[in-house]
């Protein structure tokens, strides 16, 4: 069946003769082009729009026929196309099951394949799968592989964006079977599934890798101004989710909004994508180390431009009711971040008072600005209240991050009237990072979480610098500072390998999770009063099987807070003469430095915007007035976090001539990790090379070294701490 709007183009296996020409039915000649070579296969472009026969001519004589024509339907399939078009999901899917026992061969699996999409767009991922799986097997039944194919596809993408089932949506896609081979437009859409899929797993590398691949294949195959666009999009939501981004929003920046595939659907997973990387661009500028604020206006005036844009769109060009859902939480989102109260408690009001259906995380979002406009009303009562639902109902389909935030918002309504519950919350805060942390990465990542550390251990920071309790402002930081450490090398790979038990325990939790996503989608369908129960009834079994997994998980490992604790302990620096130890943290409005020798403790702080150029400087002013009265020939044991980190402080212009430390002092940097005792080498060099993979020579450098010096070296992914 010839696909409207899409370019033709015609695959050959590459040891196949090449195409010298192509005739039309009427024996005209058919203009055609040769592209590059794609997955073992000769690709040629047909330019035009030829219908009916033609006739492909191959350099070793022979001639294929071959038909371009668009496929015969019936008054029946025509209505049910109808009905999806006007967005009467429930109706077409009533429809559809009562003629399905009427109808064989190809109209059977059309109908099934229409019903299943229906599903999808009703909000009901779990039905909309497991009539993919029944049209998926019925294909196979008629020898349809191309059409089976597509369904494993489909089915993929809802458990990847709608579930949240990485493990199955990568059986789906990253099997062996022929059909992924043999077509390569399936081949393409592998790449961006699994890509999906490996993104949800928390496996960022294998996910930009295939996604690029994706977007590149999708070009090669003529279909850039639909799989290409999604492909990027889903890319730039990946990026900016990692921590990139800028990279992000660069992807997805100079898309032109009257492009007619952005009319669609496609345009609205487009704009909420590209919106998702504005909003997060805009937070990544308003942050001490990184403040920009010409680089935050551009970021919110994007995410605005492409909210609007999908204002713009005709009801009928998508009936997707998540698909606009996201769109308004973008726009709330857009009233967050530019300090609109009154925008945002008019979006939140609007939101209460909808029928629209939501996705389970698209309705803890509108707890999140609920419990924002309360906070920011100083409605103590009414912000308890919510933070207390939003927990319950972030723990009922385990969401940590949406618990987290309500923690958050509490320490932000008790700041500055109640430091006892401020930090009660903000801690809780702590131990749901801690618990995510141990984790494998399940929804949000363990990346996304480093960014939101940021903010609630900035915060705790602060109070507890400001009750004098610097023990715990010490443990805190070493916390901080192995936690990004450990986020940073989750972001490419596991920490370590699993074993049987901990394989088992983690498919057992995910099993639950799948279960829990699955009843929750149709919490809208029960009355208000079983509601509350339903929830509580789920959070319980989930809070179970998580329970088990943490345990499994944590047979071997230590807890972040026992190995910080340990780090801090194990320092020399106690009670030594000539020792100080300095602690670096962000706080809310800037960066703030405690520095302790033997018992006594001294603080200083920058409170001002900060952007990345002046973090040396910044530096500066910190340790100045800390070490002027230091005799030289101390050593400072430095522990910082954040991107002040980044920065060479032995060459910091701290003294008091301006000259760097390096000359009166010595600097040891910490990471927060545990002292660990070394096995004796034999070798006089140990070389740690990539450990991240994301510094193109340090591979080859470490190589260079080790093949020079007798030397150990560990490169890549190999580079666990442990080894």
């Amino acid at each position: 069946m010839r696909e409207p709007n899409r370019p033709l183009r015609i695959l050959l296996p590459s040891s196949a003769f090449p195409v010298v020409r192509i005739d039309g039915g009427d024996a005209a000649p058919v203009a055609f082009r040769p592209l590059e070579t794609f997955a073992e296969h000769r690709v040629y472009a047909i330019d035009g729009d030829p219908r009916g026969l033609i006739t492909i001519h191959l350099g070793s004589g022979e001639a294929a026929p071959f038909t371009i024509d668009d496929e015969p339907t019936t008054p029946d399939f025509e209505r049910l196309q109808t009905l999806r078009r006007q967005g009467l999901f429930d109706s077409a899917m009533v429809e559809a099951d009562a003629l399905l026992p009427t109808l064989s061969g190809r109209m059977a699996f059309r109908t099934l394949a229409l019903a299943a999409r229906c599903a999808l767009a009703s909000g009901i991922p779990s039905d909309a799968v497991t009539r993919l799986k029944a049209s998926a097997a019925l294909a196979r039944e008629l020898h349809y592989e191309d059409d089976e194919a597509v369904e494993r596809l489909v089915a993929s993408y809802v458990y990847s964006t709608r579930i949240g089932n990485s493990s199955e949506a990568l059986a789906l896609v990253d099997g062996r079977d022929g059909f992924w081979k043999s077509k390569p437009q399936h081949l393409a859409h592998q790449s961006y599934y699994r890509g999906l899929a490996a993104w949800l797993g928390g496996d960022s590398r294998r996910a930009v890798a295939d996604l690029t691949e994706a977007s590149r294949l999708f070009k090669l195959l003529g279909n850039d101004e639909l799989g290409g666009i999604d492909a990027t999009s889903s890319l730039s939501s990946l990026l900016a989710g990692i921590g990139r981004p800028d990279d992000a929003l660069a992807l997805v920046k100079d898309f032109d909004p009257s492009m007619p595939a952005l009319q669609t659907c496609t345009g609205v997973f487009f704009a909420n994508n590209a919106a998702f990387a504005a909003l997060r661009s805009a937070e990544r500028h308003d942050v001490a180390g990184r403040f920009d604020e010409d680089a935050r206006e551009k970021a919110l005036a994007q995410a605005r431009q492409w909210t609007t844009f999908v204002r713009s769109l005709a009801p009928d060009k998508c009936r997707d009711r998540a698909a606009w859902s996201l769109t308004d939480v973008h726009e709330a989102e857009l009233a967050r971040l530019g300090h609109d109260s009154r925008a945002l408690a008019s979006l939140v009001g609007a939101a209460r008072s909808s029928k629209a259906l939501v996705l389970p995380v698209v309705d803890l979002a509108w707890q999140e600005f609920s419990l924002e406009e309360a906070v920011t009303a100083r409605d103590v009562p009414s912000a308890e209240a919510r933070a207390k639902k939003l927990s319950e109902s972030a723990r009922a389909i385990d969401q940590p991050h949406s618990e987290w935030a309500a923690h958050v918002a509490l320490a932000r309504l008790h700041r500055g009237t109640n430091a006892t519950r401020a930090r009660a919350a903000l801690e809780a805060a702590e131990r749901v990072l801690d618990r995510t942390l141990e984790d494998v990465a399940l929804g949000d990542g363990r990346s996304a979480f480093l960014a939101a550390h940021e903010r609630s251990a900035s915060a705790l920071f602060e109070l507890l610098l400001g009750t004098k309790d610097f023990a715990a402002a010490e443990l805190l930081v070493s916390k901080s500072a192995r936690r990004a450490i450990e986020s940073a090398a989750s972001t490419y790979h596991r920490a370590r390998a699993l074993s049987p038990a901990q394989e088992t325990a983690l498919s057992q939790y995910r099993e639950v999770k799948l279960r829990t996503e699955q009843a929750a989608a149709h919490d809208w369908e029960l009355p208000a009063f079983e509601v509350a129960a339903a929830r509580q009834s789920r959070a319980r079994k989930l809070s179970e099987a998580r329970g088990s997994l943490e345990s499994a998980l944590a047979a071997g490992a230590p807890k972040t807070g026992a190995v910080a604790g340990a780090a801090q302990s194990q320092l020399p620096f106690t009670d030594d003469d000539g020792v100080a130890v300095i602690f670096v943290h962000s706080t809310p409005t800037g960066y703030a430095a405690l520095l302790r020798v033997k018992t006594a403790y001294s603080v200083a702080r920058v409170d001002e915007p900060i952007s990345f150029q002046q973090l040396s400087a910044v530096a500066a002013r910190l340790l100045k007035p800390l070490v002027t009265d230091l005799r030289p020939g101390f050593t400072l044991h430095l522990t910082t976090v954040g991107p002040i980190r980044s920065i060479d402080w032995a060459r910091v212009a701290a003294l008091a001539d301006g000259s760097p430390l390096i000359l009166q002092f010595s600097l040891v940097e910490h990471l927060g990790l545990a002292p660990i005792e070394l096995p004796a080498r034999q070798t006089s060099a140990f070389v740690v090379a990539d450990a991240n993979g994301d510094l193109p020579y340090a591979a080859r450098e470490g190589a260079f070294v080790r093949d020079r010096l007798p030397a150990t070296a560990i490169i890549g992914g190999a580079a666990s701490r442990a080894a």
